[in-house]
């Protein structure tokens, strides 16, 4: 199946709540992002997978996809933007504090990494607005 329609499917079994089609075609679609090194081309592919990944009940996986993504945001178009920070409100309305490794090149970037997640909320809600 090409690349780019696992996360087609990925969409639509998410929004017809069908998780385990979802989640068998999620390990194909990851399987092959993982072997793409910083391709920020396909963040409208990783949108999609930050659609899903909270459905899935997996903040784990989740937490750990905004980390590595977040800066691929910042070389996108406006609308893949607007869509990266809309599909991560959702992670960051619970606010507290958190450890990520986060890249240095983010404008909300700490040394320590440990983030609040009540600021970061507030910087993805204005890029969503």
């Amino acid at each position: 199946m090409p690349f780019t329609t696992y996360f087609a499917c990925i969409e639509v079994f998410t929004k017809n709540k069908d998780l385990d089609r979802t989640n068998n075609v999620f390990l194909k679609a990851e399987k092959d992002l993982l072997t793409m090194e910083n391709d920020s081309s396909q963040i409208s592919n990783v949108n999609k997978m930050m659609y899903y990944l909270p459905v899935s009940g997996n903040m784990k996986r989740t937490w750990e996809y905004f980390a590595q993504y977040a800066d691929w945001n910042r070389e996108s178009d406006d609308f893949s933007c607007y869509l990266f920070a809309k599909n991560v409100l959702h992670l960051l309305c619970g606010g507290g504090r958190r450890a990520l490794r986060i890249n240095a090149i983010m404008p909300w970037y700490r040394a320590d990494n440990t983030y609040n997640v009540n600021e970061l909320y507030d910087y993805y809600y204005k890029m969503a607005k």
